[in-house]
């Protein structure tokens, strides 16, 4: 019996190609141990691709009547939130990972980035292995529920959605007036901003920087209706 039987039970799928996987399993540290063996880079630089194109598309359908900032700005900000390194650790890949002497299980543990890479070396063997349909089908899998739940309001970057909304009809920039308000910590500084001398919204904070994404999520929800 492999013992990647396990992690194949996981993906849901029968291997064509077992070495495949082994690959994207193989941190280019473990040469130390096995000179001709092969690292995940490749396949971690294919399924990079895919992965950001599943998840892309799976938001596009998902959102049909959605500007193209704010789905540029929800797939920034739910990547953030669903990492990949948190998929990656789901599927306990601590426990198949090949890596040289010179990465502890410590090491290995406490670092997302090899949990990140080698999950997308992971998709980009399956691609190969067993196609884009199931490959996609796996992805969505994991992440359609919470692409089709997420809450709009989360988006923090409100001024990058707004500047992308007014530049994707080659406009020019909006412009923030952020002074102090006078009233309370919370409302410290009140910012208005505007686009050819016109308002778009108005927004208070406990500082500039918060002032004007309110004043931001504020011309959005009249905007981008």
């Amino acid at each position: 019996m492999s013992k990647l039987n396990n992690l194949f039970i996981s993906l849901g799928i029968t291997p064509k190609s077992e070495r495949l996987y082994l690959t994207a399993l193989t941190h280019s540290s473990y040469k130390t141990k096995e000179e001709k063996a092969e690292d995940y880079e490749r396949l971690e630089f294919l399924g990079d691709s895919i992965l950001n194109f599943v998840i892309t598309s799976a938001i596009f359908k998902s959102y049909p009547y959605k500007r193209q900032g704010e789905l540029t700005n929800m797939r920034k900000n739910f990547v953030r939130s669903h990492s990949v390194s948190s998929l990656g650790r789901k599927l306990e890949l601590e426990k198949y990972i090949r890596t040289g002497k010179s990465i502890t299980p410590q090491d290995l543990m406490s670092n997302d980035k090899y949990f990140e890479d080698v999950f997308e070396a992971l998709i980009g063997a399956m691609y190969l292995d067993q196609g884009m349909e199931k490959t996609a089908t796996f992805i969505y899998d994991l992440v359609g529920e919470a692409i089709k739940e997420y809450d709009f309001n989360q988006i923090f970057d409100f001024i990058s959605t707004l500047q992308e909304f007014i530049q994707a009809d080659k406009r020019g920039l909006p412009q923030y007036e952020t002074i102090p308000s006078g009233l309370d910590k919370e409302k410290a500084f009140v910012s208005t901003v505007s686009y050819d001398g016109i308002i778009l919204g108005k927004g208070y904070g406990a500082n500039n920087k918060e002032a004007e994404q309110n004043a931001a999520k504020n011309a959005l929800e009249k905007v981008a209706r």
